[in-house]
């Protein structure tokens, strides 16, 4: 309104009044304000009507009204009711509204900038605190309060029904047949492009979440992981978007590696593969791999694709030692990938769904330059007796009941099922550590069962021998 005014200085002058004037107008007190005050402009209207009234009837009415308000009211009542509109300015108050004063006698001082239309972060500053006190937020979140989007209070409904819906979710999204799986690989090789490849993994674990998974604490609540995993805004980064751009280059890279070996490989592309047994689990592997090696059969495998430590000058060996959970580690003073990161077990997971015997994880960076290629082999025992039922578990206990009857956006929010997997080797899950143990411990534990029931075997065996003797 003001940057309308011919006058420039004034036009300043009169901001510089206005802001200043803020902490009045919102306390209430419009004596000073200009003549856009909505409240002073009512209050001026409002007297002028007053002035019309014939003041004769003034006193009856204001006996009627008196008799009106008093009648069948206690006198203790109405002094709690006048105790109860005390606008009286408290100690927190004066303080609140000096330090707003401060604020704005500051940004009164950019004026001919606002006028201009030259922002400062002092006046957005001021902006932000305005639509705080008015009690509204410019954020776009904000805007879910209100409209279709807005949190509401919503009984949830019977477990029965609850058991109904997640029925007829199965059977209409997940349980398809061997033609149809085959018809949604074939049609979503473009990936991340392709509408129904982002469609048909909204409704399955798929592997790149495996390790967020299979690591996770069953006892801890579920709520962040399934807002991550099905609510995610995320669409991607510069990191991200790097690595798609590099695909077809470390493809290349990768066929040149294989041909220093005197290995001859093809690279196609894959689309999304959902696992023929458990359909609610899936994997987009980078493509699969034919490899002819002279005098051997060919072998058919994948590749899984890692453009790392972008925007970093490191080289592997150094990201080892500096980059907090960094994909790879140094074993006997060799490169290796970690077996407890999510890499791997994304990488059993296709290997598994796909039924492929063994995938190739190429790890690059571009500064220094290097590549890293390792064979990894598929570990079904691994796969069966501890991945999938985990995977399982968390998809039937945690994620149907939300795809089939969402609770999001709806208090009091997504169900929690409580403790949503218990291993079979350990039932009693209070003695289990706080966050699921990785593939090397787990064959170590193996490893030193065995052995004890060696010694043990070995120890009952020499007792034998001493009493036959």
């Amino acid at each position: 309104m003001r940057s309308l005014e011919s006058d420039k200085r004034k036009a300043i002058k009169n901001l510089e009044h206005d802001i200043t004037n803020c902490i009045n107008h919102i306390y209430g007190d419009h004596s000073r304000c200009s003549d856009f005050c909505k409240a002073n402009l009512k209050d001026k209207s409002s007297a002028q009507a007053h002035e019309a009234i014939d003041n004769d009837d003034t006193e009856n009415i204001f006996d009627e009204q008196s008799c009106f308000w008093n009648e069948g009211t206690s006198n203790d009542a109405l002094e709690e009711s006048r105790l109860s509109s005390n606008l009286s300015i408290t100690d927190l108050m004066s303080c609140m509204r000096q330090d707003l004063s401060l604020i704005l006698s500051r940004v009164a001082k950019k004026s001919a900038s606002l006028l201009g239309n030259f922002t400062s972060n002092l006046a957005e500053m001021w902006m932000h605190v305005r639509t705080k006190y008015d009690g509204e937020s410019t954020a776009a979140s904000s805007k879910k309060h209100y409209g279709p989007e807005a949190i509401q209070v919503e009984a949830d409904i019977s477990s029965e029904e609850l058991d109904k819906r997640k029925q007829q979710y199965l059977k209409k999204h997940i349980e398809i047949t061997p033609s149809e799986i085959d018809d949604i690989e074939i049609n979503t090789r473009l990936q991340g492009s392709c509408k129904r490849w982002r469609d048909e993994r909204a409704t399955r674990l798929t592997a790149s979440n495996f390790g967020l998974i299979f690591k996770r604490n069953p006892k801890i609540p579920v709520t962040p992981l399934l807002n991550q995993l099905l609510n995610s805004k995320f669409y991607g980064n510069s990191a991200t978007r790097h690595g798609l751009s590099e695909e077809r280059i470390t493809i290349k890279e990768y066929i040149q590696y294989k041909l220093k070996q005197n290995v001859h490989v093809k690279v196609e592309r894959m689309g999304l593969v959902i696992d023929k047994t458990h359909k609610f689990l899936a994997g987009s592997p980078d493509g699969k791999v034919t490899e002819e090696e002279i005098g051997k059969p060919p072998s058919v495998g994948l590749i899984e694709i890692k453009n790392v430590l972008y925007r970093k000058d490191t080289s592997f060996t150094d990201a080892v030692k500096q980059v907090k959970n960094f994909c790879l580690e140094l074993k006997e003073k060799k490169l290796q990938v970690k077996r407890s990161h999510n890499y791997y077990y994304q990488c059993q997971g296709l290997l598994n769904v796909c039924n492929k015997p063994w995938i190739d994880l190429i790890v690059r960076t571009t500064n220094p330059y290097e590549l890293h290629v390792e064979r990894i082999f598929k570990d079904s025992v691994f796969w069966t007796h501890q991945m999938q039922p985990k995977l399982s578990s968390f998809f039937f206990k945690a994620v149907l009941p939300e795809l089939s009857a969402p609770r999001i956006s709806k208090y009091p929010g997504i169900r929690e099922p409580g403790i949503w997997f218990v291993s079979r080797s350990s039932p009693n899950l209070e003695n289990q550590p706080s966050t699921s143990t990785s593939h090397d411990k787990s064959r170590k534990r193996k490893s030193d069962q065995n052995l004890d029931s060696c010694l043990s075997n070995i120890s009952a065996a020499a007792s034998n021998t001493v009493t036959l003797k």
